[in-house]
């Protein structure tokens, strides 16, 4: 079975840990503890990576789409790491359906 395969496969937690497997393998993990997100009233962040001077931060969605308020938290984590970084932050969402990263 194709990578396509294998990913619409998977669920929930798998899904997250494939990807995490995959990205984190080739590019630098970055890794956030929920708690200190929380503290902030930021959105929680499934998979972040280092990729060309960049922050990538990935929403791992199996179905239905990121609502406005979880929109608006992961915004405001993204822009939060940008800072901390000094970093450009790519926001990315990787659906059921479809991997949309490179």
């Amino acid at each position: 079975m194709g990578k396509k395969g294998e990913w619409a496969k998977r669920r929930g937690r798998e899904r997250e840990v494939f990807l995490s497997e995959k990205y984190h393998g080739r590019h630098t993990a970055v890794l956030i503890s929920p708690k200190v997100l929380r503290s902030r009233q930021f959105g929680q962040v499934d998979l972040c990576f280092m990729r060309g001077g960049r922050v990538v931060v990935v929403e791992v969605k199996g179905y239905g789409k990121v609502g406005g308020f979880q929109m608006g938290r992961l915004a405001h984590a993204c822009e939060w790491l940008g800072r901390l970084f000094r970093r450009e932050v790519f926001f990315f969402v990787a659906h059921r359906k479809k991997e949309f990263l490179p």
